[in-house]
């Protein structure tokens, strides 16, 4: 175990991410592009998607295959400096 991190690379880690419910974007295929950046082997099938009550916003469930700290730190960064995008957890 990394002293920086509670994590075991490799691992299987779960993200959620969020943004607005527009039908102009494809918005799991758009966070998909994002995550092939730094996980080439992330399954877009294993995609969860969920509307919000009143479907103005739509929530990801994405699991990625983490190689390391630097990997998951880069891939929160591009994630979450995207205006598309308004929560990555």
């Amino acid at each position: 175990m990394n002293q920086e991190t509670l994590l075991e690379f490799p691992c299987k880690f779960t993200m959620k991410i969020m943004g607005e419910n527009n039908p102009a974007v494809d918005f799991a295929d758009f966070v998909s592009q994002i995550i092939f950046k730094h996980a080439a082997d992330f399954d877009k099938n294993s995609i969860q998607t969920k509307l919000s009550k009143n479907q103005n916003f739509v929530s990801l469930t994405c699991i990625i295959p983490a190689t390391s700290k630097i990997q998951l730190d880069n891939l929160y960064s591009d994630l979450s400096k995207n205006p598309l995008i308004k929560f990555v957890l």
